[in-house]
């Protein structure tokens, strides 16, 4: 099949490059084999004169991380990757143009950078676009793009689980009136910490993952954040339902609503509480706050290359990585709690990608291509 055959959907990337040098870096890992494995998938996009274009994936599915990697046959400079997509901001709300430009980082003479798709873009005819670009900069004329090639990687549709949540309907509840033991101003102060910890889960938290600083950590791959237990992804992108029952367990008919998906992966057993939770990947601590109303005790660690990951309903303790700590891979950062709105104890571990919500489990593609 042609690759313009490809163009059904709005989503893109775009490469842009000129005069450049590539580096290794001195933390490279050994030269990786391209041979292809069960699961996961290598791509080779083009080969053309100018360079070798490969992406890697588990699946290439809706919210899969993707590494782009460019092999360079001439010196180049200014390599960029540009994501361009659709998607919804909410999962009942119209589409619209999303975008987002990548840094990459250079080791063993290529250069790799991270791309993907979110748990909102469109599930039907979804194609990521990838267009090359030559930048030539001249004393005398302003910069010139020349587009040289273009190309269009087809996204796979992913099934998405369904999960139902009863709670008991409040007509069954029983009401007792209670004398608060609690003056107005201790009541005043409770509501004011309430609304200072809602305002850091809805617009704090958001403000620290639209950075896209140069960082090495993906070389350093991935790690499951229970190291005694695996994360399935089986969770990430669920459906959601909400039910009444009555007092006696029972369904209430017409209750049943659709909300939210899932948009990370929630890591539970019956035995977890309290067991630590150590970072999937190295990076620094740009948020950890306690008593958020949805997420609870969180933490979240910045990677790089606009890569993040999210720690949520963590057990507060002081073991709690705290804001501005760098942390390795494998190192302990909290442990399994149920804070935050929660119905037991579990990690909700969540991946964000320049904004987008993506399955953190599909990092491991990490592993597979840079040998860990």
């Amino acid at each position: 099949m042609n690759r313009r055959d490809f163009v059904k959907g709005l989503s893109g990337l775009v490469l842009s490059s000129s005069l450049y040098s590539f580096e290794s870096t001195s933390n490279c890992p050994k030269e990786h084999s391209i041979e292809q494995l069960f699961n996961w998938e290598k791509r080779t996009i083009d080969e053309n004169e100018w360079c070798n274009i490969n992406a890697y994936s588990i699946g290439f599915r809706i919210g899969d991380a993707i590494l782009v990697e460019v092999e360079p046959k001439k010196d180049m400079d200014f390599i960029r990757l540009n994501s361009k997509m659709q998607r919804s901001s909410n999962w009942n709300t119209p589409l619209e143009d999303y975008s987002f430009n990548s840094n990459f980082i250079y080791c063993n003479n290529k250069a790799y950078t991270l791309t993907g798709t979110d748990r909102f873009c469109p599930m039907q005819n979804l194609n990521l676009k990838l267009k090359i670009t030559n930048n030539d900069f001249s004393l005398f004329s302003k910069k010139q793009e020349k587009i040289i090639q273009e190309y269009y990687i087809e996204i796979n549709d992913r099934d998405w689980i369904i999960q139902k949540f009863g709670k008991l309907d409040p007509r069954f509840t029983r009401k007792e009136k209670q004398q608060s033991t609690l003056t107005l101003e201790q009541i005043e102060a409770a509501k004011l910490y309430a609304l200072e910890r809602q305002k850091l889960e809805t617009e704090e938290l958001p403000k620290q993952w639209r950075h896209d600083r140069v960082s090495h950590a993906i070389l350093e791959g991935y790690a499951n954040p229970r190291p005694y237990l695996m994360c399935s992804d089986l969770t990430y992108g669920a459906r959601r339902f909400n039910y009444f029952y009555d007092a006696k367990g029972k369904k209430i008919e017409g209750t049943e609503k659709e909300i939210r998906p899932h948009v990370g992966v929630d890591c539970n057993s019956s035995s977890d509480y309290q067991k630590p939770i150590t970072a999937a990947m190295s990076g620094k601590v740009v948020f950890s706050e306690k008593d958020l109303p949805l997420l609870g005790s969180t933490v979240m660690i910045d990677h790089g290359l606009g890569l993040y990951t999210i720690y949520a309903h963590l057990y507060n303790s002081k073991y709690r990585a705290f804001f501005g700590k760098e942390v390795s891979k494998g190192e302990i950062i909290g442990s399994v709690g149920k804070t935050g709105r929660v119905y037991g104890p579990h990690l909700h571990f969540h991946g964000k990608l320049h904004g987008l919500n993506i399955n953190p489990i599909s990092l491991e593609i990490l592993n597979k291509v840079f040998k860990q």
